[in-house]
């Protein structure tokens, strides 16, 4: 009953929930280096047209990847498109709830909680099979694969961000599976991920002392991370430019230098063609000894996704080839008044015929 793209014409008419250990089989066949590419969509129209533009540029960049399906619909749509190293999962603990499945999923609505919950719960479900996970909303585009140098950046969390909100976006997130390196005893026991991501999951879950968009599993996790670590010089993990600024005015001073030579570097590390610096590492310690997994917990590795790289929509920075050579993905989001997702991508030429699959810019080669 499994799910695999070339078996997508005998699975049209299967609505049985897959095993555990099909989903595991899946997973085997579309991971890379043990790592997979993965996203949760429901059957919406939106979704639909988004997830054909996300499936669309992954095949260009080379990509195999799995969209776990919210309901019946999102799965058959999968299987119906066949398209090539991309297919779908379906389980019953995933599905949403049927009163919630053709509601529009406005930031902050039950529906559109109920839809960012089903991230960290596929995360989770994902770890514990014993794979890393990169998780790429349907409203990103993937110009360039950052699979290979995710995986040997030695990094346990790699976050892009909502730039310029002081804010993590889980739109990409990369989240590294230490666990047999732990069962060999090569890894301390301990280590901060799987505890991570079961935190992440409760809050989300649980609607952890917040209201509205604040309880959205991106949301979440930046809270977490922020009341559970501390970076070992101290500083907070993320600050405001007023904040960074105010703990340090000499910082001030160098700063219109650095702006003169930011773009200028950027371009060279491009040309080196390595994604690590495109991460900016940071070690984080337990801010409270009792919250800790075990007392030989070691730091968490975080890397954050700078922004050139992982691009976001906000106004102003999405400006159509800006830093078009710098970007390994972009993030249709920040629309505000009647701009749509659709609209966003299409103005930067990234947005792939529905007829043909095809795109004007996708990158990848």
């Amino acid at each position: 009953r499994y799910t695999h793209s070339y078996r997508a014409a005998e699975m049209v008419n299967d609505s049985m929930p897959l095993l555990r250990s099909e989903v595991h089989e899946v997973l085997r066949e579309h991971s890379f280096l043990g790592l997979v590419t993965l996203t949760v969509s429901d059957a919406t129209m939106e979704f639909k047209h988004l997830l054909r533009n996300w499936a669309c540029h992954l095949q260009r960049a080379g990509i195999a990847a799995v969209v776990w399906a919210l309901d019946l619909s999102a799965h058959r749509f999968v299987q119906t498109m066949r398209w090539r190293q991309i297919s779908s999962v379906y389980t019953s603990d995933m599905v949403l709830p049927a009163a919630l499945r053709s509601q529009v999923k406005v930031p902050g609505s039950d529906s559109y909680l109920q839809a960012v919950l089903r991230k960290p719960m596929a995360c989770a479900r994902v770890l514990a099979m014993g794979f890393s996970v990169l998780f790429v909303d349907v409203d990103v585009v993937v110009r360039r694969d950052p699979r290979r140098d995710l995986i040997f950046s030695h990094a346990d969390v790699a976050v892009a961000t909502n730039y310029p909100q002081p804010l993590l976006n889980s739109g990409v997130l990369y989240l590294a599976d230490h666990g047999a390196q732990a069962r060999s005893g090569l890894a301390p026991k301990g280590f901060g991920v799987p505890w991570l991501v079961s935190a992440w999951l409760q809050r989300t879950r649980r609607r952890h002392a917040c209201s509205g968009w604040a309880c959205g599993d991106q949301e979440q996790l930046t809270a977490l991370l922020k009341s559970a670590y501390v970076g070992l010089d101290n500083e907070p993990l993320l600050m405001t430019q007023a904040e960074w600024l105010a703990r340090a005015p000499w910082r001030n001073a160098i700063r219109s230098l650095w702006a003169k030579l930011y773009r200028h570097v950027w371009g060279q590390i491009w040309v080196a063609g390595s994604l690590d610096p495109w991460l900016s590492h940071v070690a984080l310690s337990c801010r409270h000894a009792a919250d800790c997994p075990s007392s030989s917990f070691r730091p968490l590795n975080l890397a954050i996704l700078q922004p050139l790289a992982f691009a976001t929509g906000y106004p102003g920075l999405a400006r159509t080839g800006q830093f078009e050579p710098l970007e390994m993905a972009f993030h249709a989001n920040f629309n505000w008044g009647n701009e749509t997702k659709r609209a966003k991508l299409q103005n930067r030429g990234l947005w792939c015929s529905s007829a043909h699959t095809r795109c004007s810019r996708c990158g990848g080669g």
